[in-house]
Order: C-alpha cells, then sequence, then structure tokens
C-alpha cells in the first residue's frame, strides 16, 4: 500500500524521522517513494494504517494515487486517469510553501473535480476526498485517509494541566520524541528529570510502563497530579538522576535535564550534571536500550555521551524561543 504522510513542517527533519522510526518500532516494512518538502510516501507493508494516528508531527494521511509535473495539463491527465470513485467526493488541493505560484488552488480544484468520475460532488460531507498537494517541483495526487487529530495531543499543552512549570516541553514535541524512541505497549520507560511530566504523559499515553524521578519533591506532587489527570499511572521518587541504583532495567529513557532558566541544577555546573546524569543513564539501559536527552545547542550533548559509551543516532537542534535554542540527542547503549 502506497501511503502520503503530509508532514508537519514544523521542523525540517523530526517529522520525517518520527515517521520512519514508528514504522521501524512497530515493524512495519516500508520503501520511501518520495521525499519532498512536507510530504514523504512510503510504499508499506501493510493495510492497517491505524498505527499511524499515533504520530505528533503529521497533519494527515492519504492513499498516494500518482505525482507529476505540477502543470495543469499533466494534473489533468493524472486526475482523468483514477478509477471510478464509489459515492460522492470533493477535491481540495495543498500548496506547500509557495510551490508554483502561478497555479490557483482553487482553479485545479474545479478542473480536477470536472474530469473525475464519481457520483457526485459533495463539498461539506463527501464519502471521498480527492488530496493534491503542489510541492517543490511535483504535484500529488492523494485520497485522504485520516487527518490526524494534533488538536487532541495539543489540548495537553503545560498551561492545560493542573500542575504548570514554564519549562515543560510541548506535547507535539514530546509525542515525537516518544515515537522515534520507540514507546509502545511493553516497554518500560524512565524519566529521570521528570519535572511536571510531560514526556511520561505521552509515553504514557503510547502505552508504555511509566517510572520517573525528580530531586524536588514538589515536581514529583505536580508530576502525580497531571499524569493522574489523564488516568495514567507511574512508579515516581524523589532521588538524583545522577545517583540512579538499578542496572540494565530499562527499555528507553526521555529526559529533558534543567539547566538552571525556570528550573534549578542545585547549585552543579551544567557540564557536571549532564556527565553524572549521562553515567547514570547508561548505567540503567537495557544493553541495546535508547535514550533522547535534551540540552541548550551550546552543551557538547554528542561529546558527552559518546565518552559515556553511548552511539549517538541522531542529533538535532530545535528553536524554542529566540533566547533559546535546544539539542535534542538521540542514543543507543
Amino acid at each position: 500500500m502506497d501511503i502520503v504522510f503530509y508532514l508537519s513542517g514544523e521542523h525540517e527533519t523530526l517529522p520525517r524521522m518520527e515517521v520512519q522510526s514508528l514504522l521501524e518500532h512497530h515493524k512495519i516494512d516500508y520503501e520511501v517513494l518520495e521525499d519532498l518538502a512536507q510530504i514523504l510516501v512510503c510504499r508499506v507493508d501493510s493495510s492497517d494504517t491505524e498505527t499511524f494516528s499515533l504520530l505528533g508531527m503529521t497533519h494527515s494521511i492519504h492513499v498516494f494515487h500518482g505525482s507529476c509535473a505540477p502543470d495543469l495539463n499533466s494534473i489533468l491527465n493524472l486526475a482523468d486517469s483514477l478509477d471510478r470513485i464509489s459515492g460522492s467526493f470533493r477535491v481540495r488541493v495543498q500548496r506547500i510553501g509557495v510551490s508554483s505560484p502561478k497555479l490557483s488552488t482553487l482553479m485545479l480544484e474545479r478542473e480536477i473535480g470536472a474530469v473525475l468520475k464519481g457520483d457526485t460532488v459533495d463539498l461539506k460531507n463527501p464519502d471521498v476526498q480527492v488530496q493534491g498537494f503542489l510541492t517543490e517541483d511535483s504535484f500529488i495526487l492523494t485520497g485522504l485517509i485520516q487527518n490526524l487529530n494534533r488538536s487532541e495531543i495539543l489540548r495537553r499543552t503545560p498551561h492545560r494541566r493542573p500542575y504548570f512549570h514554564p519549562s515543560s516541553l510541548s506535547p507535539i514535541l514530546s509525542r515525537a520524541i516518544s515515537n522515534i524512541c520507540g514507546v509502545k505497549s511493553g516497554k518500560t520507560v524512565l524519566d529521570p528529570f521528570c519535572g511536571t511530566g510531560g514526556l511520561l504523559i505521552e509515553a504514557g499515553l503510547l502505552g508504555a510502563e511509566l517510572h520517573g524521578s525528580d530531586i524536588e519533591s514538589e515536581m514529583i506532587g505536580g508530576c502525580m497530579q497531571n499524569l493522574s489527570h489523564y488516568g495514567l499511572k507511574a512508579s515516581l521518587e524523589t532521588t538524583d538522576a545522577t545517583e540512579l541504583n538499578d542496572s540494565e532495567r530499562f527499555d528507553i529513557v526521555i529526559t529533558d535535564p534543567p539547566y538552571g532558566r525556570a528550573s534549578t541544577t542545585m547549585g552543579r555546573g551544567i557540564n557536571v550534571l549532564y556527565q553524572k546524569a549521562a553515567e547514570s543513564i547508561y548505567k540503567i539501559l537495557k544493553p541495546g536500550g535508547r535514550a533522547c536527552i535534551l540540552s541548550p545547542h551550546t552543551l557538547p550533548l554528542e561529546e558527552i555521551a559518546e565518552n559515556t559509551g553511548f552511539n549517538i543516532l541522531e542529533s538535532e537542534t530545535i528553536r524554542v524561543h529566540k533566547s533559546l535554542t535546544r539539542k535534542i540527542v538521540f542514543l543507543r547503549k
């Protein structure tokens, strides 16, 4: 089955990483057919698309009908080649960025609709939505399978939780990190700097067994409130993340340690804190286990991780606001 993932575009590489990681961790064989701006076309060895609803940085998924040059004749020829549509339909065309600025999306919707073979046009509640994408030097023609409910994830933004702290990650980023690390049912996940529980919430909603710790007891109480609000349970304890006692217990560690802005490093230098935390995380991960650690972009986190023994899988940066850029490093023991 050929699937089109319409990516969010909020980061250059993380949305693609999330899709491909989700497929790999859920053991769905795939082949990338086209990789364009905000569009990833994959041939997947599965007709079950329910797993794709777990994605955080994807707007929608579609069945792939074909691609062509972004000119009117080529587009209409592609549309005319489709099989007859059973039931009512409508056509929508989305421009990615400034692609093909001379082509009107409204004109394309009208012209494509005129050549499609189907029962009737229904602009409000159709049985089938034919979706076109103008992207880079291509036109992608698809059929909508599902709009992913990112609004449901966004309803879990930090200020809507019972306990709020300004250092919390966005739920969209937390969901993407969880998927990239392979969080799913049956996996044990630890956040040793759990704070208010943002990462644990998304990991728990993906079905993982949750564990968290924080050096501040107030944060543990707030984390417990937030997890309970979403119907989640976790093993939480007040402890220093640089002195974890368990050995090779967890499948995955995802964490955003403090770095002295809205949260405290308890008087320790930030490099020392991250070095000690990396050593502690390495010790408690199972062999082959995955980790994701966030840090300020100025910190030599890759060097720290390699010196600890980790293999670096990916390293990305994401701009939070004008004075803060975070580094996101994905690791394997």
